[in-house]
Parts: C-alpha cells; structure tokens; sequence
C-alpha cells in the first residue's frame, strides 16, 4: 500500500529523529545550534481537513534533514525540468580528484568550484563556448580509507561543452590529483535528474551508517555553499506551499476551533493531538526503519537526554508565560 504524503513525512520525520541527536553529540557551536534546529523542525503541525488539505509546521531547511530534503528535492527537479528537457543532447558530466583529509575538505571544495568555474570562463571569453549547466556538489566518507571523496555531478547541454570542461579539470589537477578513468560523461536521461538532485552526502554506506562525527564535518565543511548552482541560465525555486511563515501565537488563539495541534512522538511514529489524543498520519515503520532508528537511539547519551529535557521544560515555561 502506498504512503499519503503526511505518512510520508512522518517517516521521514521517524527516520530523522534519532540520526540528529548523533549529529548534536559530536558538534560544536554554530553548527549545534542548526542540528537543535531540525530536531524541531515539523514537530509541531496544525492541520483541520474540513478547512483545507495543508499541513502547516516550520521547517529546518538544512541539508541533513530527509523531511526538508525531500520537499527540496521536489522543488528542484520541478523548477529545472522545462528547462532541461528542451536540451535535447544534455550529457551527465562526473568530475572527481582524489579522497582528501578533513583538513583539507573544505578547501578543496573551494578549490574545485574555482576551477570549474575558471573552465565556464574561459569558454565563454576566449573560446567561443557559452557552457549551460546544473552542478550539483557531493561529497562522501570512506570508512576503509577514513578519508573524503567531494566531486561534482553535472547536467550540460551537449557533449562538446561537457568535453571542453572535463578537459580543463583534468588539465589543472593532472594526473596525480584526477584520475582519467574515474571521470565520465554519459548521456543524460529522465533519471539524471533525480540523480542529481537527491541528496548532497550518503548517511548510510554498504549498509553500514557513516559515523556522525565524519558526516558532521562534511555539514561543516561545506556551510555556506551552493550545493546546487546552475551556470548560463537562472531559475526561480517556488517556496514549498506547506512550508510558509505563519503567526504561531495567533494559531494557538483559536486552536481546537479552526487549527487543531498535533505535537510528535516519536514513541508512536506519530504526531498527536495533545487535547483528543488523535493521531495525524497513521503512519507504521516497517522493521527496517524500526532498526535504522534504534542503532541511533542505543548511542544518546545521557547527558543529550538531561540536555533535551532542560529544552522541554524552557519551552512549556515560554507557553504559561505568553499564555
């Protein structure tokens, strides 16, 4: 049976739970503040079916977050897919260097966008070649080597321009730095995009989960970069319909009449009416995600836990206060 898409999101909102709390262990301020972010991120949702279809909660909007990736994911293969498909020989264009150290990844991440973007220029200025493209920036862990690997995925418009790119990055790194036969371009599909635009780091690797202290330092390496970034053209990202700035206080005035609110357990994979006890999704987890959430749960820490109820208790202190 297929998932509505409020089960969906609870699924995701299930998956995401425990993940983050690994995440807010091994991290330092500012970024700890961004990981507390996505633990509230759609815990909260009113909702009344009689009134409209739409779920209204605040969203993190961080990369990590599968609820927020997945509504972003949407957006952009929504907001790119006209444009795409009237490039009728677009090519998948993989550009790698070497796996690198922590301390260099950031760096190096930097380097590489300098280095494509130097190719899209000299193109343009010097070569005659106006280069449309959407670069999309990942990078991963290998736990075998304990070391990165960032590269890019890019869909260009034709195959020459994906060749002159291609050239140019194995030109500036050399052989020592790119491997020839590690970089591809094949013929772009339906699929390419989806591809593209999934997600930025993998947090589960041949089955294994990549430990939170390696995947908090890709989060920070890359803070304040484009992961997405199109080059010869512009497209405009619609804001997400469910995801709109609203007026928390005023929803609580008149709660239980038009806006009832759902808060979530994760206990029941759920969000639950505080005042009816009712639940919002009916979402159930299969056994795979029981198992996905449980080797995160075994991890926190009892200082997390004490840390987590202190939040609880300043947040109920802030409601009889404005109440």
């Amino acid at each position: 049976m297929s998932l509505t898409t409020i089960q969906k999101r609870a699924r995701r909102k299930y998956l995401t739970y425990p993940f983050i709390f690994s995440l807010i262990e091994v991290a330092d301020s500012p970024m700890k503040k961004a990981y507390w972010n996505t633990y509230y991120c759609c815990k909260d949702v009113w909702h009344n079916e009689k009134m409209s279809d739409r779920y209204l909660a605040r969203y993190c909007k961080n990369r990590w977050c599968l609820v927020c990736a997945s509504i972003r994911t949407a957006q952009l293969i929504n907001a790119y897919k006209p444009i795409l498909e009237t490039w009728k020989e677009k090519s998948f264009l993989t550009l790698t260097v070497k796996n690198c150290a922590e301390s260099e990844l950031r760096s190096k991440l930097k380097e590489m966008n300098k280095i494509f973007f130097g190719a899209i220029r000299l193109g343009r200025l010097r070569k005659g070649i106006f280069v449309k493209c959407v670069k999309k920036m990942e990078c991963t862990y290998s736990e075998a080597r304990k070391d990165y690997h960032p590269h890019f995925h890019v869909i260009i418009e034709t195959p020459e321009q994906a060749e002159f790119i291609l050239n140019y990055w194995l030109e500036h790194f050399g052989k020592d730095e790119a491997n020839e036969l590690a970089q591809k371009v094949l013929p772009a599909n339906d699929g390419s995009m989806v591809e593209l635009f999934k997600y930025f780091t993998k947090i589960v690797s041949k089955g294994k989960t990549i430990p939170a202290e390696n995947l908090n330092a890709i989060f920070c390496a890359i803070k304040g970069m484009h992961t997405v970034r199109p080059y010869g053209f512009s497209v405009a990202l619609p804001d997400d319909p469910d995801a709109i700035e609203f007026d928390v206080e005023a929803i609580e005035l008149v709660e239980n009449e038009i806006l009832p609110h759902f808060g979530w357990e994760q206990e029941v994979h759920d969000w639950i009416s505080w005042r009816t006890g009712e639940m919002l999704s009916g979402y159930e987890p299969s056994k795979k995600a029981v198992a996905w959430t449980k080797q995160f749960e075994e991890k926190v820490s009892k200082s997390l836990e004490k840390e987590l109820i202190q939040k609880q208790k300043l947040k109920k202190k802030r409601k009889k206060i404005h109440s």
